[in-house]
Order: structure tokens, then sequence, then C-alpha cells
């Protein structure tokens, strides 16, 4: 059975064509140059695209969509042949033969009915949020956000699939395709809890979390910020299903989330989901272990409602409204502690003034 869905998972994949941008994603510009690439003295590869290329044409078709104004699709081709990537590009579409500009509708309509596919066939990848992540997204493609330099996705929205910030890791990030979209998140919730309360915390659990996974990245540690994000958005998935009267689940509703994001085929997501729970982090079964995990904890903890705070305020709110479990949440604080101060050392990060960078970010970007 096992096989069978592994096996499924890889024609499926198969199935889709990779739309790469061009400028700044498989090739360099260079602002002081003029004219068609093709003819500019020096050209050069994005470190990493031509291993990416050769990596990912084994298993899917790849195309280039540019917004380039000055060059055809002859011209394209010529310059990715000077780096050496025009082997691995089986089509290229500029504006002379879409019509349309990025990220207009019209240009991924276009591109979709001369390929003959649909939207959920392709993956958009580049590095301008607006044209390549966002249009995508959009037109209801896949999107890959090609973000070298570490920015924060415009009000924290992070829509896009996957985040990818060297060229190199692209093929590894592919898996990650499947992680369900802002709006399956918020519509798997509006299926199970409907509270508009519990949807604001969890999108400032989210943004929290994507911003100090951003942080950690950045430092050179191994964490994706995507994960960490939509885990924010799902972590409490469940939190209500247990108070559903008679019927209801009564477990732990990290355990109860947990299942319920399995079931949906999220196993990462459901352990960030059953590893959130405070007074986890003193059981070694069900405390967070992986970076994701540790980044969701320790933002919910931060997040009391909508609001950013510290831990000691979040704590008291919290054994106000559950005062059954006053004394498991005090014995927790110390690994709690300890938890923000490894966070604060992976993120590169004072410990004393993480909390005021965070919500600096945050007020920049809502």
């Amino acid at each position: 059975m096992v096989c069978s869905i592994l096996f499924k998972g890889l024609i499926m994949a198969q199935m889709k064509i990779l739309v790469f941008d061009w400028g700044d994603t498989l090739m360099t510009t260079y602002p002081e140059s003029i004219g068609p690439m093709a003819f500019w003295p020096e050209v050069a590869e994005v470190e990493g695209a031509g291993e990416a290329l050769r990596r990912l044409s084994e298993d899917y078709t790849i195309i280039l969509a540019t917004n380039a104004r000055e060059s055809s699709a002859k011209q394209v081709q010529m310059a990715l042949r000077r780096v050496g990537l025009d082997p691995f590009i089986q089509k290229i579409f500029t504006y002379h033969e879409l019509g349309f500009w990025k990220p207009e509708r019209g240009f991924y309509r276009k591109i979709e009915k001369m390929m003959g596919t649909e939207p959920e066939d392709m993956v958009m990848v580049g590095d301008n949020f607006e044209s390549d992540a966002l249009g995508g997204h959009l037109a209801g493609w896949h999107t890959i956000w090609f973000n070298p330099l570490f920015n924060y996705a415009p009000g924290l929205g992070a829509i896009q699939n996957m985040e990818i910030y060297r060229m190199e890791e692209l093929a590894g990030a592919i898996k990650y395709l499947e992680l369900p979209g802002w709006e399956t998140c918020q519509k798997w919730y509006m299926e199970v809890s409907r509270s508009i309360r519990l949807w604001l915390h969890v999108q400032m659990v989210a943004s929290t979390a994507y911003v100090l996974a951003l942080w950690i990245r950045r430092n050179g540690k191994q964490i994706n910020p995507l994960l960490a994000q939509r885990g924010g958005l799902l972590h409490d998935i469940c939190k209500l299903k247990k108070d559903e009267g008679e019927g209801g689940d009564h477990r732990d509703h990290g355990v109860v989330g947990g299942e319920w994001l399995a079931e949906r085929g999220q196993p990462e997501l459901a352990n960030i989901a059953r590893r959130h729970i405070l007074d986890g982090i003193t059981d070694e079964t069900r405390r967070p272990q992986t970076l994701e995990e540790k980044v969701v904890y320790f933002a919910d903890k931060l997040c009391e409602d909508a609001s950013l705070v510290d831990i000691d305020t979040r704590l008291s709110a919290l054994k106000r409204r559950y005062p059954d479990y006053a004394s498991r949440m005090t014995a927790s604080e110390p690994a709690l502690k300890e938890l923000q101060k490894e966070l604060a050392l992976a993120a590169g990060v004072d410990e004393a003034e993480m909390l005021g960078k965070i919500r600096q970010v945050i007020g920049k970007t809502s």
C-alpha cells in the first residue's frame, strides 16, 4: 500500500511542468549592461542553476517564461547557450510569443494553452514575489519563490508553496509542493472550528514562526520556514474539537490534531501539532524535536490570542484560563526558557532583543 502511494506521488510529480523565470533566477542580470543579454560582454548563470536543471530535467518538463523586454526567445536561447543551460530548456516564452506580461492572468493562461496543460500541472519558479510567487499563485499554479536575500514575504503572507534560498536546494524542495496552501489551511479551520479568535491566533503564531525560522535559515541552520509557517497555521487545528459536547474528542488537542493532519497526508505538520502542547516540553516523548517543531512551539508561547507578548505574560494568561493545569505550566517554565536561549542562538539574535525584533518585523510588514 505504501509503495503504491509513493509510486502515485512520483507519477504526479513527473507530470508537472517547471516554469522558470530568467533574469536573476537562472542567469545573473547586470544593471549596467544594455540590450539583449545574448550580446552582453559577460554572462553568468545563477550559482547552482545548472546543477538544479540537470537533476530536474530527468523527471520534469522544463520551460522558461520571462518578462524580458529586449530579448526574443531566440536571443534568450543564445544567452542560455553561452552558460550551458540551453539543453535543459524545452520551450522559451517571452512577450513576443505570449502577448502578456507577468503577473497578468493571460500570461499564465497562454502558457497552459500552448503546453496543453491545466493550472495544477504548472510550477512557477522565480525570484520576484509579485510576478512569480503571487502571480503564479493567483493563476492556480504551484509556486516556488527563489529568495536568496532572505526577504520576508510581503505582509508575511507566505502564500507560495515553497521557498528556496539557493538554486541547488530546488530538487530537494519539490516534495514540499504538497504542503497545504494558505487557503486550504483556512478552509480546514472552517471545517473544524469556525472560531475567528482561534484563526487570528494561529495567523500570529504562523507569522512569528516564519520570521524566526527565516532568521535561523539565514544564520546557516537547516530549517524550512514554509513548513514552520504552515505548522503555525495548523498547530491548533483541533483546539476546539474536544469541546463539541458529549460526542467530542476529549483527548489532548495536539494528539487529535496530529491524527487529523496525518490522515490528510501531512506527517511533518502532524508532529508539529502533537508537540506544541506547553507541558509536553518536559516529556521526552512529547517535546518538540526538529527545529520547525521547536519554532512553532515557541511562537505559540509568545502569542496571547493575536498579540505578541513575553513568555511570562503568556504563561500568566494561560494559568488564569486553565487553573487546573497551572502547576504543570510552572514546571515547564525552565525548559521553555532554555528553548528561548537555544532559538535565539540559532537565529543569531540577542535573547533579550528577540521579541522586540520580531515585533518590529511584524509591524513593518503588516
